[in-house]
């Protein structure tokens, strides 16, 4: 029988150590455990084998192990680092921070102490104090990739995004061979919007590992913010066949092809993603988002509910779910979802950054309320019938308004003052948005206050038009064809599809129709000539005197269309397959305008329909006035 000597423990640890680094955790634990057979309180054997133990897969055994070692040496920092690891990999972060804790109470510039105890405090959801972790990691090992990565993590959960793009950046400059680190830059990069520098990185990450389903649908994202959708799409699909559980790709690729007017494909996709995992909120929204592009109200109603049970802070579930209820004219219950307007992030127009509270309806004697104006020319041609009923509560109304509206607005009655936009906040009690009113005041289907006209315009101004235009018995058209750019092709008729019209006889078309479109008006459909005034017209009130001097509008979903409406006048809309809210989703009559007829398209594009429809009724009109 060989007798092992004392003696040979230091050449015994040492060679179960060399093993251990090599990775042959086997060969290591029987070497420790001849040590221990020797030294049975030997502490660095303990910590070893335990540690060796944990590598090995038994967790459990290897935290046994390194108890035991500390209980016989606490002041070695490495042991309780070590403990740490174990604990954390066992999911006790809250005992694993204790662990680092005390190992860097030993020994402060403990790098791998700091390191694992900033993930542990992430694990925690202690972002604020893991980037405190990592950057003391990061003093004592400057040139350390992971703790720059991870560093970069942690600031992403705080949302300082910049600075986590230059922890990126310094991780993938000290590992260029890290996808994790690639994939992360590309992540950071789509929420600062930088979609051309997170798509380099997101093909980086793939380059260097191409089965990596986050990376592709983190390449599809940014594909998708850079507008180029069908590569977005080819993305998001192959993401989902590298990972078919994959609900958060299944949920881009519902975006991806709602963007692609794919809306059938949308909803099949964002059904699966909820499928995959129904708590996923968001995925109800986009899912309502597709049913409303398929005209399918009462699911996409259903499916924006959904998404607000599941989170009530959803702003864009609240205001999409208040556009359909709106247009379905359920009013009441519309307008608090309405309030949530001004939390979405792509709403068209900044919330106001007033000091002034915000009225809800009190009583108003004594006091001056300031309404400003929160979207375009039409909103507020619309929402200022609500301005009498403001100052009827006893207040003194300042209301903001476009310069190019000044004129005639001021002839609402109850105005003490006109502001120009994005003048400094005026002297006032109160502020509301303009078209928060019709919340104030309860405004239902019935209720809504339909008296027109509302807007008036000199006499002056239309006996000058009167004049302009002749004194023939034809009978006169205004036209406009066109909306502002942001609304097109939705809200806009190539003037060439106006065709049908110039076939009537006995009609005198007049263009008012504004911006580089008005140039259109040369290049009429054969047997239509437009007389053409846009250069002669200063602002609304010019349109106004204009318009008092025709027999009928004839209009798309624009500006032009509110104020024909306000002034009483004979109007007929040309709406898209699915229009704003205000006119409703089906019907001829306009709740807003009573003078207002509506002719609307029967599917997404076919603007032929109700341009011949128009052009029936029109031959009927102009005959009974010739006759």
């Amino acid at each position: 029988m060989v007798r092992v000597m004392s003696q040979d423990v230091p050449q015994l640890l040492s060679e179960a150590v060399r093993l251990h680094q090599a990775g042959q955790f086997a060969a290591a634990q029987k070497l420790y455990h001849r040590v221990l057979e020797i030294s049975p309180e030997h502490p660095d054997a303990l910590h070893l084998l335990g540690y060796a133990t944990f590598q090995s897969g038994d967790a459990a055994g290897g935290l046994i192990l390194i108890r035991k070692a500390i209980s016989l040496n606490e002041s070695r920092a490495d042991y309780h680092c070590n403990l740490g690891v174990v604990l954390a990999a066992m999911n006790r972060h809250h005992e694993a921070i204790r662990s680092f804790q005390t190992a860097l109470a030993i020994r402060p510039n403990l790098a791998e102490a700091s390191y694992n105890l900033g993930m542990s405090l992430q694990a925690e959801k202690q972002p604020d104090e893991a980037v405190v972790a990592y950057r003391d990691a990061l003093t004592n090992r400057p040139n350390w990739a992971d703790a720059q990565n991870n560093l970069g993590n942690a600031l992403v959960d705080l949302e300082k995004y910049t600075e986590a793009v230059a922890a990126f950046h310094q991780a993938t400059s000290l590992n260029p061979q890290s996808p994790e680190a690639w994939f992360n830059l590309g992540n950071v990069l789509n929420k600062l919007e930088q979609s051309d520098e997170s798509i380099q990185a997101s093909r980086q990450a793939i380059s260097l590992r191409p089965i990596y389903p986050e990376a592709h649908n983190n390449l599809g994202t940014a594909l998708h913010a850079a507008k180029w959708t069908d590569r977005a799409i080819d993305e998001f699909q192959l993401a989902i066949r590298q990972k078919p559980d994959f609900a958060d790709a299944y949920l881009n690729l519902c975006s991806a092809f709602t963007a692609a007017q794919r809306y059938s494909e949308a909803a099949a996709a964002a059904r699966k993603a909820i499928e995959l995992n129904p708590a996923i909120d968001k995925a109800h929204s986009t899912l309502g988002s597709a049913l409303q592009a398929l005209g399918q109200t009462d699911e996409a109603i259903a499916a924006f509910r959904e998404s607000i049970r599941r989170n009530p802070k959803l702003a864009e579930s609240h205001y999409n779910l208040s556009m359909l209820l709106l247009r379905r004219g359920d009013y009441a219950e519309a307008w608090p979802h309405y309030e949530w307007r001004w939390q979405i992030k792509d709403f068209n127009m900044e919330p106001r950054q007033l000091a002034l509270p915000e009225w809800n309806g009190e009583d108003l004697r004594g006091r001056r309320i300031f309404l400003h104006i929160e979207q375009g020319f039409g909103d507020l041609i619309q929402f200022v019938r609500y301005v009498p009923m403001v100052a009827n509560r006893g207040g003194k109304v300042l209301l903001e308004c476009h310069r190019e509206l000044a004129r005639l607005i001021s002839s609402v009655p109850g105005i003490e003052t006109l502001l120009p936009p994005d003048s400094p906040e005026p002297n006032a009690d109160l502020r509301c948005p303009l078209m928060s009113l019709p919340r104030i005041f309860g405004t239902t289907i019935e209720t809504i206050p339909k008296t027109v006209p509302y807007l008036w315009f000199s006499p002056q101004m239309a006996e000058e038009w009167h004049k302009r235009l002749g004194a023939d018995k034809q009978f006169r058209v205004g036209l406009i064809w066109n909306g502002r750019p942001r609304p097109q092709p939705l809200r806009s008729v190539p003037i060439a599809q106006l065709a049908p019209l110039a076939r009537v006889p006995g009609v005198k078309f007049v263009s008012l129709q504004f911006g580089d479109a008005a140039a259109q008006a040369r290049n009429a459909p054969d047997g239509m000539e437009i007389a053409d005034f846009h250069e002669e017209i200063r602002d609304f009130a010019d349109t106004a005197a204009l318009m008092a001097n025709l027999d009928l509008i004839i209009t798309i979903d624009t500006a032009a269309a509110h104020l024909a409406g306000a002034l009483a006048r004979p109007t007929w809309l040309m709406l898209c397959h699915l229009p704003d809210w205000r006119w409703m989703q089906s019907g001829r009559e306009c709740p807003w305008y009573p003078t207002m007829r509506l002719f609307r398209q029967p599917a997404p594009g076919d603007w032929a329909t109700p341009i011949d429809e128009i052009a029936s009724e029109l031959r009927r009109m102009a005959e009974r006035k010739t006759a």
